[in-house]
């Protein structure tokens, strides 16, 4: 199925450090042996650089023939970010739907959902209820509804719990409803289901947006609370068996903890790991690579405190700066407080490549004095590691950045 693709303005061109940006982030999307969430992150800074190269890109991806997992990649990338997708993803997604494997259909459905203009919602309506479409098509449409806030989508989804509808369909339609409610204790039950929608009939719609929102709320209190009770307890947990571990094999324990699947028991390991450099203990090659690894964590958190952890005197070594070095030529980290812990990282062992990364934030105001602080560490440890265009280059950002003060 082909699509039009609305006109666009003249595509910019890239420098050459972009281009290779988006060569590379697009490879790693594109990376079938690699694990879903790097893939996904890929596409997110892809999307969050707004290049129209990028753009087509992905968009070509999603095409007929295209490769399966990388197709669901873009999709769990769309539905994630946080301001609405791109205009140019919605056709090739709503083609998508028509033909994505069973597994990839909530990530499509999901993307799809995020799409909140009038006509856009009016045609997943439209396929959800249209009994001449094939039933995975329909089931990906109910499922994208879950995403909508309005009532015209609650009142088809009710529709669709009716016991004449096939069983797929009434799942999806609970499922949505349940998303789109934030109801969860009323599961399958659909008479208690009809019982809530007959009281919400005579609601104005700003009102029961208001009333979904407040209710969102509530329940997102709640479970932060809960949430944060039982991470408290885990932490104890967990501290409990790393204080009772004898010394020798303690390393191995922070190793596990810094591996763990939870945010919560790796921030426990880092911290743990900071706490036994104060008090003198050695960490092996195995620890040291483990903390490194964590440089390219999801969680900015993480990154950073593992950036940070890195400026320990026992962990200071030139492998750690360059793994630092690396990430900040990157330029996919966006987060202040992670690219203000590589910078002061690298203060301390300069490299080269991190100069030019570093002359650029010096236009930060948030990032500036950290990157000065580089520069002149640089200037000072290793006297050329700035040439004399590079030193002309930062004395004009400088002057630049005192221009616009």
């Amino acid at each position: 199925m082909a699509w039009a693709q609305p006109a666009k303005e003249p595509v910019q061109p890239l420098s050459k450090s972009a281009q290779r940006d988006l060569q590379l982030l697009l490879a790693i999307a594109r990376e079938k042996n690699l694990d879903m969430i790097r893939r996904s992150t890929a596409v997110q800074s892809l999307l969050d650089r707004h290049w129209q190269r990028a753009t087509d890109a992905l968009v070509s991806d999603l095409a007929p023939g295209g490769e399966a997992t990388t197709q669901q990649a873009i999709a769990i990338a769309l539905a994630d970010m946080a301001d609405p997708p791109p205009p140019a993803f919605y056709r090739p997604l709503l083609d998508l739907l028509t033909r994505a494997p069973q597994a990839m259909l909530p990530d499509v459905a999901h993307a799809l959902g995020r799409y909140q203009g009038v006509l856009q919602i009016n045609r997943l309506d439209g396929i959800a209820t249209s009994t001449t479409t094939k039933e995975p098509v329909r089931r990906g449409a109910v499922l994208a509804l879950g995403y909508v806030r309005n009532k015209n989508a609650v009142a088809t989804l009710m529709k669709l719990t009716d016991s004449s509808q096939p069983a797929a369909l009434r799942d999806a339609a609970f499922t949505s409803l349940q998303n789109l409610t934030g109801i969860t204790e009323f599961k399958t039950d659909q008479q208690r289901w009809e019982r809530w929608w007959k009281r919400q009939q005579g609601v104005a719609d700003e009102e029961w947006v208001a009333r979904l929102i407040e209710h969102f709320a509530r329940s997102n209190r709640q479970l932060n609370t809960d949430r944060g009770q039982m991470v408290k307890r885990l932490e104890e947990s967990q501290r409990k068996i790393y204080r009772a571990t004898p010394k020798e094999q303690q390393a191995a324990v922070l190793v596990a903890f810094l591996s763990d699947d939870l945010e919560a028991v790796r921030l426990l390991g880092l911290e743990l790991a900071r706490e036994s450099l104060v008090g003198g203990a050695k960490f092996d090659d195995n620890l040291r690579q483990t903390v490194r690894s964590l440089l390219d964590d999801q969680s900015p958190q993480i990154r950073e405190r593992s950036a940070l952890l890195l400026r320990e005197p026992e962990l200071a070594d030139d492998n750690a700066a360059d793994a630092v070095a690396r990430r900040l030529l990157a330029g996919d980290e966006h987060r202040p407080s992670v690219l203000r812990a590589y910078l002061l990282m690298l203060a301390e062992r300069p490299r080269a490549v991190a100069i030019k990364p570093a002359i650029a934030l010096l236009a930060d105001a948030d990032l500036q004095s950290e990157a000065a602080k580089l520069l002149a560490a640089a200037s000072a440890v290793k006297p050329g590691l700035l040439d004399d265009t590079l030193i002309a280059d930062t004395l004009w950002q400088v002057r630049q950045h005192v221009t616009e003060k």
